[in-house]
């Protein structure tokens, strides 16, 4: 996961569209999305 959103940052997307990305591929694994905020746009 990390590796991944590494990846994109370096690729330039946006902190919230990574987030957004991360939370859609492991949504309905049984695994509480992180209580960390959204970052801001």
């Amino acid at each position: 996961m990390a590796r991944e959103a590494k990846s994109e940052f370096k690729k330039g997307t946006p902190l919230e569209d990574i987030r957004k990305m991360i939370d859609e591929k492991y949504k309905g694994t049984g695994t509480p999305s992180t209580p960390t905020p959204m970052p801001k746009a």
